[in-house]
């Protein structure tokens, strides 16, 4: 069965890179590889890091 993935998904998936843990980059990829890079990098920078940028 194929898994739908949503916004929410993306932006929590890029938000671990944020958390002072290690970062999972493969599970972060495997959300990411389901939208446009475009969009991924719209999300990144206009929703996840201006909100996040604080926990580093």
């Amino acid at each position: 069965m194929d898994e739908k993935y949503s916004d929410i998904d993306l932006c929590e998936a890029l938000s671990e890179i944020f958390v002072d843990n290690e970062v999972e980059y493969y599970g972060i990829a495997y959300v990411a590889k389901h939208f446009p890079i475009e969009h991924v990098e719209t999300v990144y920078f206009e929703w996840v890091a201006p909100i996040c940028y604080s926990n580093l």
